[in-house]
C-alpha cells in the first residue's frame, strides 16, 4: 500500500514519518511533499493508494489538489489535516470524497485507526476489482446475453427504481429459462448493478462508501452470487439504501440530468445526438431547456468543460499540448489550438509558458 504525505511544515512531516507504525500498517516508505504541484509531480509518476495532506498551504490548498485529482479520475482515498475546525473545509471535504478531516495537533492513535479504515477501503475496492475480472472472463468466454447498463444508468438518473428491478428480473427469468442462471452470470449481473447504483449516488454527491462499505452490505452482496433469491434480496436492499440516501435531495429536473451526463463524459466523443440517444428529447427543444436553465447552449458547456480541463493539464503536468488535446475530447489538435486561442485569447503553448 502506497501513501503520499503532503504538508508544507517539514517538522510535522518528520513528526509524521517518525511516530506512525507505517510498516506495521502495511505501508511502504512513504513519500513526502511540500507543495500541491510537488504532489501532482509525485502523483504523475507514482500510483498512489491513500493521500494524507494538509488543507492549509501557501499558493495551492489540499482542496485545490484533491480537486485537480477527482479532475483527472484519480480514486485515491484522502485524509485531510488543518489547524481550523472551518465548516466550509469540512463540506468542500465531503463534496470531494475525502475518508476523513482531522483537526491538528494530530491524535495519532485516531490517526492510525483512520489509516486501517482506508487500508480496508482499498482492499475493498480490490475486491471489487476482482469481480470485474470475473466479469471479463464470462463476457469474452460466452455468448450468453448481457443486460443493458445504459438502460439501468437511465432509470436510476429519472429515478424509477421499480423500471429498475423489473428490467432486473426480467433479464434474470430470460437467464433462468435458458438454463443460463448461474454463479457467474449473478456476479456479472452484480458489477452492473452495483456500478450503475454507485454511479447515481456520486453523480448527487452521496457518498456511496455509507452504504458499498457496509457490512450489512457486504453479507448481502456475497450471499447474492449464490441463488436468484438471494440476488433479489441484495437488489431490494442497494434501490432502498439508494432512495434513502436520495431523499433528502430535490427531485433532478431534466437539464441537471443532461448537465450530469456532460460532466461524466465530456473527454469522450459527444454532440446533441445525446439528447434523442440517451435522453428520448429533441434535440432542439432539450437544447433550449438547457440553456434557459443554465445561462449556456449545450455545445457551449461542453467546450468549457474541456477548456477548464486543458487549462488544468497545461499548468500542471508536462503533457505534450497534443496530448492534452486528446485527453480532453478533441482528437484534431488544430482545432483544439483554435478553439483555445479564440476563448483564451492566447494559444496553449503561450497559456503553458505564461503560467
Amino acid at each position: 500500500m502506497k501513501i503520499l504525505i503532503v504538508d508544507d511544515d517539514r517538522y510535522i512531516l518528520e513528526d509524521l514519518l517518525g511516530t506512525v507504525d507505517w510498516d506495521g500498517l502495511g505501508f511502504e516508505p512513504p513519500l513526502t511533499a511540500q507543495s500541491v504541484n510537488e504532489a501532482l509531480r509525485i502523483f504523475n509518476r507514482e500510483e498512489i493508494d491513500i493521500l494524507l495532506t494538509d488543507i492549509d498551504m501557501p499558493g495551492s490548498t489540499g482542496l485545490d489538489l484533491l480537486r485537480t485529482l477527482r479532475d483527472r479520475g484519480s480514486k485515491v482515498t484522502a485524509i485531510f489535516l488543518t489547524n481550523y475546525a472551518e465548516f466550509n473545509y469540512a463540506r468542500e471535504a465531503l463534496k470531494l470524497d475525502s475518508l476523513q478531516y482531522l483537526l491538528k495537533p494530530v491524535d495519532y492513535e485516531e490517526l492510525q485507526e483512520i489509516l486501517r479504515d482506508a487500508i480496508e477501503i482499498r482492499r475493498a475496492k480490490a475486491r471489487e476489482n476482482g469481480l470485474l475480472s470475473d466479469l471479463l472472463i464470462y463476457r469474452n468466454s460466452s455468448e450468453k446475453p448481457e443486460i443493458d447498463a445504459q438502460i439501468l444508468d437511465l432509470y436510476l438518473l429519472k429515478n424509477e427504481y421499480d423500471k429498475f428491478i423489473s428490467y432486473i428480473k426480467d433479464f434474470m427469468d430470460k437467464l433462468a429459462s435458458e438454463n443460463s442462471l448461474d454463479r457467474v452470470a449473478l456476479v456479472s449481473l452484480n458489477v452492473d448493478v452495483s456500478k450503475s447504483v454507485y454511479d447515481r449516488l456520486k453523480n448527487s454527491d452521496q457518498e456511496p462508501g455509507k452504504i458499498f462499505f457496509s457490512e450489512e452490505y457486504h453479507n448481502l452482496a456475497d450471499a447474492a452470487s449464490t441463488s436468484g433469491e438471494a440476488f433479489m434480496a441484495y437488489l431490494h436492499y442497494l434501490i432502498k439504501k439508494t432512495k434513502e440516501a436520495l431523499s433528502e435531495s430535490a427531485e433532478m429536473g431534466i437539464p441537471a440530468v443532461i448537465k450530469q451526463y456532460i460532466d461524466k463524459n465530456f473527454t469522450r466523443p459527444i454532440s446533441r445526438n445525446i439528447l434523442s440517444d440517451v435522453f428520448y428529447l429533441d434535440p432542439d427543444y432539450g437544447s433550449r431547456i438547457f440553456k434557459k436553465e443554465f445561462g449556456v447552449t449545450f455545445s457551449g458547456y461542453i467546450q468549457q468543460k474541456r477548456l477548464d480541463l486543458a487549462k488544468s493539464m497545461l499548468e500542471e503536468t508536462d503533457l505534450p499540448v497534443s496530448a492534452i488535446s486528446e485527453k480532453v475530447g478533441y482528437d484534431d489538435y488544430s482545432y483544439f489550438t483554435r478553439v483555445f486561442r479564440k476563448t483564451v485569447g492566447m494559444t496553449p503553448v503561450e497559456y503553458r509558458n505564461k503560467k
